[in-house]
């Protein structure tokens, strides 16, 4: 998949909440791996996301991009949410003002024989939760 299509298009998108990257670039029987989280289907990525942006911003910048073949990519990425104001019932559970999450991981994307995107799967390497008083705890699950 070109670098520059994919980070102005996809990440761009993403970045600008607009939901019809998943429909651009998923296929329709996608499955998506986050944590213990599946998604199968496009609407089901788009109703969590959804989830997600109608309570906080997220942004995700890309750190490498890792073209391994026709079939398959690799992103490092840092993605940035912000929380603007306080919410109980997220995915994230309750959220507080000007909260900050960082995470700091893999995505791998498997894409078919269209160029879409039919498996995803999230890795991470830190998940840090910022409070408003600047105080950090990382909420990952170490093995």
């Amino acid at each position: 998949m070109d670098k520059q299509y994919f980070l102005n298009n996809y990440i761009g998108k993403f970045n600008r909440q607009d939901p019809t990257g998943f429909e651009e670039f998923f296929a329709p029987d996608i499955k998506m791996y986050n944590g213990s989280l599946i998604f199968e289907g496009v609407e089901a990525v788009k109703e969590h996301y959804h989830q997600i942006w109608s309570v906080m911003d997220e942004t995700l910048n890309v750190i490498e991009y890792y073209d391994i073949s026709d079939s398959r990519l690799i992103i490092e990425l840092h993605t940035h949410f912000y929380v603007p104001e306080t919410k109980i019932d997220t995915p994230f559970g309750e959220i507080t003002k000007d909260q900050k999450f960082d995470f700091h991981g893999l995505i791998q994307y498997k894409i078919n024989e269209d160029n879409k995107f039919y498996e995803v799967k999230v890795a991470y390497f830190d998940f840090i939760k910022t409070e408003p008083d600047g105080s950090t705890v990382n909420i990952g699950a170490p093995h």
